[in-house]
């Protein structure tokens, strides 16, 4: 069986911008820096982690630029490894070159990243329009983390940042609370060509396979997975998975 991952490379449409290039090329960062929009030796100016001092965290998926690579619409290689930091609030990706210059690439253009946020840690990051596969999907182009992945299974998640704003109390005249970044999470799951909306929750995750209803269960019963973060619902799937086989 082919497997589903498969199933989001195949509804990426080619870019344009590389059909005159060698498929199998490595782009390297001046290659990437000729096709990003750059703000010059900006010396972390515009994309900057800390805007206002009263505001609290920031739009980024990541305190600080981490090492990645890009792998491009219509190519078969990573790029080269680049510093990078994906925008959770504008979905953008940003990239810090060598040479200190930062860049904006378009999303039209990338099919995938891999971030490596800890030592031997790799982050896999898909950039997709999930309202293409079904209506329960956002519309729009978003970078989605794979959570799990294999030929029956996969799971994604999204998080979307957004500004709380600061909350003034005018009969005292003082702010009560700073601006604040916060983040808003969502998980979907693709099985046999469907998508389905779930959280980390078993209940949930039945709800999408009602036909594993018992198989779940018994995983819920035998692991006492709890479902309190992305490793456990890696997990989870991969305990699910191998009862299933």
């Amino acid at each position: 069986m082919k497997s589903l991952w498969l199933l989001l490379v195949f509804i990426l449409s080619a870019s344009s911008v590389h059909a005159q290039l060698d498929k199998k090329q490595v782009f390297l960062q001046s290659r990437m820096r000729s096709i990003a929009s750059t703000n010059g030796d900006s010396n972390g100016g515009v994309f900057a982690f800390s805007e206002v001092v009263r505001r609290k965290g920031h739009r980024f998926l990541f305190d600080d630029f981490v090492k990645g690579r890009v792998l491009f619409v219509g190519y078969e290689y990573l790029s080269e490894e680049v510093d990078m930091v994906i925008d959770g609030e504008f979905e953008r990706l940003y990239l810090l070159f060598e040479d200190e210059t930062e860049g904006l690439l378009p999303l039209s253009q990338i099919q995938r990243v891999e971030i490596y946020h800890e030592e031997g840690d790799t982050l896999h990051f898909i950039v997709q329009n999930l309202a293409k596969i079904s209506q329960e999907g956002e519309k729009g182009l978003r970078f989605y983390q794979r959570i799990y992945e294999s030929d029956r299974f996969v799971v994604l998640h999204h998080e979307r940042k957004f500004l709380r704003k600061e909350e003034y109390m005018e009969n005292v005249g003082i702010v009560r609370r700073p601006d604040e970044y916060k983040s808003l999470h969502s998980y979907y799951l693709i099985h046999e060509g469907e998508l389905h909306k779930i959280r980390k929750s078993r209940s949930k995750i039945e709800a999408a396979l009602p036909k594993y209803k018992r198989t779940i269960r018994l995983v819920e019963k035998e692991t006492k997975n709890k479902l309190k973060n992305e490793t456990d619902l890696n997990q989870f799937f991969t305990d699910l998975d191998a009862r299933i086989r």
